[in-house]
Order: C-alpha cells, then sequence, then structure tokens
C-alpha cells in the first residue's frame, strides 16, 4: 500500500506560490483577499520567512489584522433580516399620507 500525499517543496511553490497566484486573474484575487484580511502569509513563498522571524510580515493595508467578516456568523441569515427590514421601511414609507 503507498500514500496518496507525497509533499515536494518545488511543486508546492509551483501550484501554489507568489508567481503562480499573480500568473492568473483568480490568483491575483485570492492575494488581494489575503491582503485585505491582514494574512499572516500571502502564500506558500512567503513561509521561510514567516518562520524565521516568528511573526507577520508587514503589509502596507489600513485593515492589516482586522477581518471583514467574522467566520462564525451565518450570513443568509443575516442577509435576510436587512432585506426584511429594507422591506418594511419602504412599506411604511409608501403608506404616510401626502399632505406631512
Amino acid at each position: 500500500m503507498s500514500f496518496t500525499f507525497k509533499p515536494h517543496t518545488r511543486k508546492r511553490k509551483n501550484k501554489s506560490g507568489f508567481r503562480a497566484r499573480m500568473a492568473t486573474k483568480s490568483g491575483r484575487k485570492i492575494l488581494s483577499a489575503r491582503r485585505r484580511r491582514g494574512a499572516w502569509k500571502l502564500s506558500v513563498s512567503d513561509e521561510r520567512n514567516c518562520r524565521r522571524h516568528k511573526q507577520p510580515l508587514p503589509r502596507s493595508s489600513s485593515n492589516a489584522g482586522k477581518t471583514l467578516k467574522p467566520y462564525n456568523h451565518n450570513w443568509a441569515k443575516i442577509k435576510r433580516k436587512k432585506d426584511r427590514e429594507r422591506m418594511e421601511k419602504r412599506a411604511h414609507a409608501q403608506h404616510k399620507p401626502k399632505g406631512q
């Protein structure tokens, strides 16, 4: 029996390193999302620097370290609630007398 996962550093960097991410449109979206989130490392290529210094790499983003959305929320439920409030506000505005 052989193992299915056989890690190799070169293959890993070629597939998910910084240069590979920058080569495609979707990869650039991934990097920008990680920058927005203030991630410790943008890609696999940053791992050596993070391990060596034991601290996050400096990012120029003003939102560094602040996540835009906490991961423990049910976003569908929140969206439904906002839609409901919007509809109630719209219905309330329609029923106002025109003289006021």
